[in-house]
């Protein structure tokens, strides 16, 4: 039957494989530590062409969070994985001794740069912080000057607030940055200068 479709038209193909995972969509259906865990949704593909290239996005329509199907199959992985987590025997003890290290370190730095003149511009969240801060310290036994506070920019724009990378100019006189908010991962570039101030 299949031949007869003429396997060589990508209409053809599309149906296939839209077949076969309808078909086998019930064998992906696992159960884990005695917790069933939800099949994966059939695909609905989408074809984009990049440069005369056709790629396929079969899963692209799990983006769409406000689908109430994609949010009822997400609740259902996320439930199925905390019960899993949940009968670890040694999830406890494990999760005790992570917050213990957690609690240990009093800041997580990344993507530290240092300009020609010695400075060092870096991202910083400290324990008590939800999101880094873009930070700038004259020398590196100096204090951290903030710059950029996600956590205070929350506060005005009534959503979270994050940063996604820097890329200070090689004198550190002007740092772009990219500030994402509600959850998106890609934000506008923004570019404070003249001693940190956002422009």
């Amino acid at each position: 039957m299949l031949h007869a479709l003429s396997l060589g038209s990508r209409r053809a193909r599309q149906l296939a494989l839209g077949l076969i995972a309808l078909l086998a969509a019930p064998l992906y259906a696992a159960s884990f530590l005695g917790v069933e865990v939800p099949a994966p949704l059939p695909a609905k593909n989408v074809v984009d062409t990049y440069w005369g290239t056709p790629v396929d996005d079969p899963y692209r329509f799990l983006e769409d969070t406000r689908d109430p199907a994609v949010q009822a199959w997400m609740k259902a992985q996320a439930d199925a994985s905390s019960a899993i987590l949940g009968r670890l025997p040694a999830r406890a003890a494990l999760l005790t001794r992570l917050v213990e290290i957690d609690a240990e370190v009093p800041a997580n730095v990344g993507s530290v740069h240092r300009t020609r003149s010695g400075a060092w511009i870096s991202l910083r969240r400290n324990a008590q912080d939800n999101q880094f801060k873009l930070v700038r310290r004259s020398a590196l036994d100096a204090e951290d000057r903030v710059l950029v506070d996600p956590d205070a920019l929350a506060k005005l724009a009534g959503s979270a607030q994050a940063i996604g990378g820097i890329a200070p100019s090689p004198d550190g006189r002007l740092i772009a940055y990219s500030l994402s908010g509600g959850g998106a991962e890609i934000g506008p570039h923004r570019l404070p200068c003249r001693g940190g101030l956002p422009s």
